[in-house]
């Protein structure tokens, strides 16, 4: 639930069009990359945006905010394809609250009760927002500052051993090379 593929996937279009001479347009290049995986478009992009579609649509932010966070991984596999059939079925009841940007998190933590779980514990430890990442099961909570979140996560590895310190970028593959 955290694009690592995706992520490869981008650095790779992006060094092969580089190598090429740029034949492919930002715009091109992120066409193609929707075509491999839908988050390959933001690993391109990178930093503060909103994506929207399948994850497809990237948009930058205008506010560059950096933020910290707590990254959990339990130790669940949920498939991506199972979670959206399970979302195109309408099997759960659409949440239209604002704070839920999430739409197939609902779906996801009604099979997979360990990451409501996870959530609970990083909003009890002061995560100020949590929220699943993608189709599952990574969470991650906003801290407010890093030695917050180093505290935090290590408090989280007692129960999940794959819980991590992150902080944000204003980049992505496109910026870095």
């Amino acid at each position: 639930g955290l694009a690592g593929g995706s992520a490869d996937a981008a650095a790779v279009l992006y060094g092969l069009n580089k190598m090429s001479g740029n034949p492919f347009s930002p715009h091109d290049l992120s066409d193609l990359g929707a075509m491999i995986g839908s988050d390959v478009p933001f690993c391109l992009k990178g930093g503060n945006c909103t994506a929207t579609g399948r994850g497809e649509c990237v948009r930058r932010n205008p506010l560059h905010v950096a933020r910290d966070y707590v990254l959990v991984v339990p130790e669940v596999e949920v498939p991506t394809k199972w979670a959206y059939e399970q979302y195109d079925r309408g099997l759960e009841t659409r949440d239209s609250r604002p704070e839920t940007k999430n739409d197939l998190e609902p779906v996801v933590v009604k099979k997979y009760p360990v990451i409501q779980k996870v959530k609970e514990k990083l909003k009890a430890l002061g995560c100020g927002f949590t929220q699943m990442s993608g189709s599952g099961p990574s969470v991650f909570g906003v801290v407010n500052s890093p030695e917050q979140g180093r505290k935090i996560a290590a408090e989280m590895k007692k129960a999940y051993s794959r819980s991590y310190f992150a902080q944000s970028t204003y980049v992505g593959v496109e910026d870095v090379l």
